[in-house]
């Protein structure tokens, strides 16, 4: 990638030519001679930076050379051949093993077990899966020091999955690229997880993640990516299947209580599951609890806020959903006209959840990586003596992108706004961004509604 307009940008290879496999997109020239090869590209425009890009290599101009004597199947036999010391059975796992499964009934469930176990104990410490650094620890050194990367995680559980009867493979995984099916190379690989060969719900379990409840559905980035199982039997790429969208949802609860002189005293709960509670899990473990309120006030993006008060519940606890209660102040939210108060229903945890940053003229691909059911139920309290609205609104909308109904009325005391939508993820090209964030708009400008509170006295 070029930060700068070139020239050309070339790459040029000297040696064994004869054998490379090579994918390379249009647009790219290429020569070869004797013991040498080279590719090359003209007026090479300057990388450019914008939010929800998918991999660099599936747009940008990449040329990917592999050896072409290799097959799948002989580079994770080679492999296997390379950890072969450490896959060996160790027979003091199996004690272990069978008192984390002991009542435990199925495969699926023993793995869940035995998935969960490994999540919570090993701490994550990463080292970069490539040539120097591709062979894990011994299972039992990884369990004796509770700490390890992607390798030392999945063949920790590999063995226990062994010792408990449940059929597994190590897999190797890419985070940062897709990988191309016809350029058989260890290279492409960044990590690895466990595929579960006698699982019938979910197979693929990625225990670095500690914000996921393993077992719930596809590891996070990887859903519909190819990884090499690692079968002694038959090594094979497989795809990971795609997200099952009802597992992922979030859900919040908010009162906002106006005062006579236009501020907001605001109660907001959110229960998360899926990949919106790891999400939320690794913004709120990324920091001190001291700077949580900070934090979160940055994330609701709402002007005036002050958050006063933070309860989090199940952050360590992935197997459960995710609770975060907030308690906090918006200083102007409403302003006084000639009736009373006026002003638009504040967002709250929507914005981080479903608002998307603008991006002018957009040039590249965008990806959303993560489906979501999303519902928000948020009740207005006025001011004493102020009047509601009394007539009730409804709005929905069935896009290519999104889908959402919401409705507002009032309800006792207060006008209650009830609002439901569903996101699904994929990959678009770069002139649907602005359709995909107007679906989006059109959903949280009916949450901002305006909202004329007549009658409200004067406060101080």
């Amino acid at each position: 990638m070029h930060p700068i307009p070139a020239g050309r940008s070339a790459v040029y290879v000297a040696g064994g030519v004869d054998s490379l496999e090579v994918l390379a997109p249009r647009g790219v020239e290429s020569e070869r001679g004797d013991g040498w090869r080279a590719w090359w590209i003209e007026d090479v425009a300057a990388y450019r930076w914008e939010p929800y890009q998918p991999p660099p290599a599936s747009y940008l101009p990449v040329v990917r050379l592999a050896d072409g004597r290799d097959a799948w199947s002989e580079v994770g036999s080679a492999y296997l051949r390379e950890i072969a010391d450490r896959l060996a059975p160790a027979p003091a796992l199996g004690e272990t093993a069978r008192g984390l499964v002991d009542g435990i009934e199925g495969d699926d469930a023993k793995a869940k077990a035995l998935a969960r176990h490994v999540q919570g104990l090993l701490t994550y410490r990463a080292v970069a899966f490539g040539r120097s650094a591709r062979v894990p620890s011994l299972a039992q050194e990884t369990l004796d020091r509770r700490y390890g990367d992607c390798k030392d995680h999945a063949l920790l559980l590999h063995q226990l999955l062994g010792s408990a009867g449940v059929a597994s493979h190590l897999a190797l995984a890419s985070l940062a690229e897709d990988v191309e099916a016809g350029l058989p190379a260890l290279d492409q690989f960044d990590h690895m997880i466990v595929y579960c060969a006698s699982c019938e719900g979910v197979q693929f379990f990625d225990v670095t993640d500690k914000g996921l409840d393993p077992g719930e559905d596809v590891p996070r980035g990887l859903a519909g990516e190819r990884v090499l199982v690692l079968d002694p039997s038959a090594p094979r790429l497989a795809s990971v299947p795609a997200p099952r969208p009802d597992r992922h949802t979030a859900r919040t609860e908010r009162t906002i209580r106006v005062q006579p002189h236009g501020a907001a005293d605001v109660s907001e709960t959110i229960v998360a599951t899926g990949y919106a509670a790891a999400a939320l899990r690794d913004v709120l473990r990324a920091y001190e609890r001291p700077l949580w309120r900070d934090v979160l006030a940055r994330s609701l993006g709402t002007p005036g806020i002050a958050v006063q008060d933070v309860d989090v519940r199940a952050l360590d606890a992935p197997e459960s959903p995710l609770e975060v209660r907030l308690v906090y102040a918006l200083d102007g939210a409403f302003s006084r006209n000639g009736h009373g108060l006026a002003g638009r229903l504040p967002l709250g945890f929507e914005h981080p959840l479903l608002a998307f940053d603008r991006a002018k003229d957009r040039l590249t691909p965008f990806e959303v990586t993560t489906p979501l059911r999303f519902q928000s139920r948020v009740r207005l309290v006025p001011p004493p003596g102020a009047s509601l609205p009394g007539d009730a609104v409804e709005a929905s909308e069935s896009g290519r992108f999104v889908r959402w109904r919401a409705s507002r009325a009032r309800r006792g005391d207060a006008l209650e706004t009830a609002f439901e939508l569903s996101r699904e993820a994929g990959r678009f090209p770069a002139d649907s961004f602005e359709t995909y964030r107007g679906d989006v708009q059109k959903a949280l400008d009916f949450l901002q509604s305006p909202v004329a509170l007549d009658g409200a006295a004067p406060g101080g």
